[in-house]
């Protein structure tokens, strides 16, 4: 099955998957760049192998932001950020337990989160039809 999107439809949706997915590898760069001090922060929340499970989530956001950009199986590229979000959410981010001057940052960081997942969930039953300007390599199209 297409998703079949007419002009400027179907560039609308490929700048968008640029923009979110462009957003995701940066974030994800960040996991190595500054792998000691999020690693830190990490162990500070409590997360087990905190360098190692820091980059397994950045290489997570990287190959499902990557897959979601060019459409390369764009389902199980959704579910590693899905993957990523679930964790990361709750765990490193609970506002509800943070200290009151960490608990802004926290509510924001929680809420961004939110919003990634709530597109990546579209991403997500997007991924069993063919895109526009996709390599379109998937399990299910």
């Amino acid at each position: 099955m297409v998703l079949e999107l007419g002009q400027p439809a179907a560039e609308l949706f490929l700048i968008g998957r640029i923009i979110f997915a462009g957003t995701l590898l940066w974030m994800a760069s960040k996991h190595f760049w500054q792998l000691e001090f999020i690693a830190g922060y990490a162990e500070y929340k409590g997360v087990p192998y905190p360098t190692y499970m820091t980059a397994l989530s950045g290489g997570l956001l990287i190959v499902g932001s990557v897959g979601i950009m060019f459409g390369v199986y764009p389902v199980v590229s959704s579910v590693f950020v899905l993957i990523f979000m679930g964790v990361v959410t709750p765990w490193i981010h609970d506002f509800w337990a943070a200290q009151e001057e960490n608990k802004a940052d926290e509510t924001n960081q929680f809420l961004k989160n939110l919003i990634i997942t709530g597109g990546t969930i579209a991403f997500l039953g997007l991924g069993f039809v063919s895109w526009p300007y996709a390599a379109n390599l998937g399990l299910f199209i």
